[in-house]
């Protein structure tokens, strides 16, 4: 099941997030609008296993920053982040 920011638990806001794009419960793109509404500095990647253009555009579209696929390399990752 997918979980929901909960940003009134963290002792700061997240600088980063990186989330699941089609994750169970509360997708990456719900969490997505819920965290630009909360945290409208917090910079947010979606990753996900399917390469499919509406969902990717959605999440782009409600204040993402970047994707990346679930195969993407530990360095790919790591770049996007910076």
């Amino acid at each position: 099941v997918g979980c929901p920011p909960r940003t009134s638990l963290l002792p700061e806001l997240p600088e980063v997030a990186v989330l699941d794009l089609m994750m169970p419960g509360m997708n990456g793109i719900a969490v997505m609008e819920k965290l630009s509404d909360t945290s409208p500095d917090t910079a947010a990647l979606a990753l996900s296993a399917y390469l499919s253009p509406e969902p990717i555009e959605a999440f782009l579209n409600a204040g993402g920053k970047g994707f990346l696929l679930k195969t993407c390399s530990f360095e790919e990752l790591t770049q996007a982040i910076d």
